[in-house]
């Protein structure tokens, strides 16, 4: 079952800078070095929303993580992957 991660560490694609964000992922054993290898949703503190959820070629920026969230459970369900019926809960970081 997928379940969230925050992470402050994992490199971006091109290795240029670290990414911050939630990765979701069963554990974090199972996940890419690479943050955008994994299904996430990136903290980007912009002036369109505090986070960014990119899929394929379509992108949603908000300050409203749960509402990304919903996007990302829809997606992932539809990939054939197991996910919480209630979302992932609070976010604390």
């Amino acid at each position: 079952m997928l379940k969230r991660f925050y992470v402050t560490d994992y490199k971006s694609l091109d290795e240029n800078y670290d990414v911050k964000g939630c990765i979701y992922a069963d554990s974090l054993s199972e996940t890419s070095p690479y943050f955008e290898e994994n299904l996430h949703i990136e903290e980007i503190n912009h002036y369109e929303g505090r986070w960014m959820l990119t899929i394929s070629n379509d992108c949603w920026a908000s300050d409203d993580l749960p509402t990304l969230e919903d996007k990302l459970i829809e997606f992932a369900r539809g990939e054939g992957l197991e996910t919480p019926t209630d979302g992932f809960g609070p976010f604390t970081s």
